[in-house]
């Protein structure tokens, strides 16, 4: 336990190795071959990773408590309704059937998994996970951090495109400042986390990333030249990396290790669920007060999702001072001798 925030400084960072390869690598596809090819590149990546799984990954002896499957189902139905009508709300019109429908089942189908999870004795998500506000809190810092990011993300490639008039490859390089810091940040933030605890590098790397987020905003409406988003770029990608490892340290180290699993996966739904809230978000936004028919009016509608993200990431940053303060690391136990020896 005494190392897991720096293991999760380093899965971080080889996270943000592939954030920062990504954008580069599609770059280079669509301008080369078209952007169908940014869809084929996965076959063999994926291929690749689910050998290598096969492979090298332990098997583990597996657990004798039956699967809820109705649990399962239930969620199923209400993440995927409501990632469906959140995405398809901007488009469709909110009031629409078909979003008001899948709305309504979500709440239904969610509400129905809530109290099944009180009456199964194998649930998906135990109660006890639900009644923890460590675990709720952690979970809903992920959320928030998750959305600001997803709206930066979507729109950030192409502002460098319709405005700057960069190619996708010349957009991908432009995103280094901002994703790079990932690779290079995380592993230190794992450490940092576990010597002085996840609040501080929590708080302080979201509210800085809200600092770098409307310091890109007002740059937005103006042409200025690529370096000037180097400085805002660093300071964003930078905080997020210090606060990434620290909040799945916080929902990690806040359930008992049986329960481990079971939250990593709560904490990956929450992390989908934001990518779907923030892109949604975002598109409504920039919509609001700006589109794509001019790179004027696309800085205009881009400023506008700046500001949102640095909400979102603001407000991630203040429900993170509600995390414990540090504990002493309680002693390691000492084998004692017996009289005999």
């Amino acid at each position: 336990p005494a190392q897991r925030p720096r293991a999760l400084g380093l899965f971080t960072a080889i996270t943000g190795l592939a954030v920062l390869s990504g954008p580069v690598i599609g770059g280079v596809l669509v301008d080369g071959l078209g952007w169908r090819w940014v869809f084929w590149v996965n076959v063999p990546l994926c291929t690749a990773a689910a050998w290598l799984a096969a492979r090298k990954m332990p098997a583990g002896a597996g657990s004798p408590v039956p699967l809820d499957i109705m649990g399962t189902l239930l969620l199923t139905v209400a993440t995927g309704s409501l990632v469906w009508g959140v995405s398809q709300g901007p488009a469709l019109g909110w009031t629409s059937g078909p979003v008001l429908a899948a709305l309504v089942l979500a709440v239904a189908a969610f509400a129905g998994f809530l109290r099944g999870q009180h009456r199964t004795p194998h649930a998906l998500v135990p109660p006890r996970l639900l009644h923890s506000w460590a675990f709720l809190r952690g979970n809903l810092v992920c959320l928030l951090m998750y959305m600001s990011l997803m709206g930066t993300l979507l729109f950030m490639a192409q502002f460098f495109q319709a405005v700057h008039h960069a190619s996708p490859s010349g957009a991908g390089w432009r995103l280094l400042p901002w994703t790079a810091t990932l690779f290079f940040v995380a592993p230190f933030a794992g450490t940092l986390a576990g010597r002085i605890g996840e609040r501080l590098p929590t708080a302080v790397g979201l509210l800085l990333q809200a600092v770098g987020l409307v310091w890109m905003s007002m740059l937005a409406p103006s042409v200025h030249a690529p370096s000037a988003w180097i400085g805002p770029m660093l300071l964003a990608g930078a905080s997020l990396s210090l606060a990434m490892p620290a909040v799945q340290s916080v929902v990690l180290g806040s359930v008992a290790p049986p329960d481990m699993g079971k939250a990593a996966g709560v904490f990956n739904t929450m992390r989908q669920l934001g990518w779907a809230f923030g892109a949604a978000a975002s598109v409504v936004v920039f919509s609001s007060g700006g589109d794509t028919g001019t790179p004027a009016a696309f800085a205009a509608g881009f400023s506008r999702v700046l500001v949102l993200t640095a909400v979102l990431s603001a407000a991630a940053g203040l429900v993170s001072l509600g995390f414990q303060r540090r504990r002493a690391p309680a002693a390691a136990p000492v084998a004692l001798r017996s009289t005999s020896d």
